[in-house]
């Protein structure tokens, strides 16, 4: 009796999977293209209409989960402001206003303002690089926050790179939930919706710097993009190196200086970026000198052929890759393995 049991479950447990199989396999007949789904998802923070809601994001890092709670409050176009609920950075706000961009910490400290924004124009430049880089395919369909979303996967043409895995909404293409895998398949973290309301009534007022936040706090830091190399290397006081390897399907994005207020002097940082992913090479010349790196993490030992030294961490998908006792001083922090990065700053001439 208990094994005739037993496979009735079975028997039913497959009909259903069959089921949901073929319903799967017919929503797909009738999808748009995975590349269509995604070009709209990536102009929805330009387009999209405005909406509120509650996310909720894990990280994996380390082996262990850190968990946060967020409100969303988003206005086309660009402007955004989410204050986190729980987690690490509970009581902090980051937004933007379509022109700035700032964080502010618990207690309305400002700490970071920045006027990076992206235009439609880089929105639409990008996103052929991206399907050079990268296939796109929708999987199957899915209901995320009571919303019908197309599942889609962005997987890498080129060994090494980081992938996702987004859940957009068929009618708004605002990406509901998204999962981000390392260059070894490994998910590194994914955030979800948890609910969303369309068409709510938001003042341009609620994406400003809050008004009460105090100036400035130590770690304030801000960055500004220039023309050319040799106008950042002119503006720092050295001239920035650059890596003979870039791993394939990467591009020059930009070049920028960066000015971290609790330290002295600036750096520069040159941006590559594959439509999807993106490498930043971080270079400054010590406060001090003949200052080293500072030695967080053990170190790895140097490689035989380079006397390359280096602190390797991890932070969610990305690698960070610390190069010891060099002047200027170089990190490297990208979506891609940790081999990829390193090969980058063996290169560096």
């Amino acid at each position: 009796m208990v094994r005739k049991i037993a496979w009735g479950i079975a028997i039913v447990a497959a009909v259903a999977a069959a089921g949901r199989q073929g319903r799967c396999y017919f929503a797909l007949r009738s999808a748009p293209p995975g590349e269509e789904v995604l070009r709209r998802a990536m102009r929805a923070d330009l387009e999209a209409a405005d909406y509120s809601g509650e996310t909720e994001t894990e990280s994996f890092v380390r082996g262990g989960q850190v968990s946060a709670r967020a409100h969303i409050l988003h206005r086309a176009p660009g402007k955004y402001k989410v204050s986190y609920l729980s987690g690490p950075q509970a009581g902090m706000t980051v937004g933007s206003d379509g022109i700035m961009a700032w964080r502010c910490g618990s207690k309305g400290e400002v700490m970071e303002v920045t006027n990076e924004t992206i235009s439609p124009a880089e929105v639409a430049e990008r996103f052929p690089l991206l399907l050079n880089n990268y296939a796109v395919r929708i999987v199957c369909p899915d209901t995320i926050a009571h919303r019908a979303t197309w599942v889609i996967d962005v997987r890498p043409r080129y060994p090494g790179n980081a992938w996702k895995r987004l859940w957009v909404d068929k009618e708004h293409s605002v990406v509901l939930r998204s999962e981000s895998y390392d260059s070894a398949g490994a998910l590194r973290s994914r955030s979800a919706f948890r609910s969303i309301e369309y068409g709510v009534d938001i003042s341009d007022l609620m994406f400003m710097l809050p008004s009460e936040a105090s100036t400035y706090s130590d770690q304030q830091r801000e960055s500004a993009r220039t023309a050319t190399l040799a106008a950042l290397g002119g503006e720092l006081g050295f001239k920035p190196r650059l890596p003979s390897h870039v791993p394939q399907g990467y591009d020059v994005e930009g070049y920028y200086i960066f000015d971290h207020r609790c330290c002295e002097g600036k750096s520069a940082i040159i941006r590559y970026v594959d439509g999807l992913n993106s490498i930043s090479l971080f270079e400054a010349m010590p406060a001090t000198p003949g200052e080293a790196t500072p030695r967080r993490v053990p170190v790895e030992p140097a490689n035989p052929t380079s006397g390359l030294g280096w602190v390797a961490e991890q932070f969610g998908a990305s690698n960070v890759i610390s190069v010891l006792d060099t002047s200027p001083q170089v990190v490297l922090v990208g979506d891609l393995s940790k081999a990829e990065l390193l090969h980058m700053a063996e290169s560096l001439k």
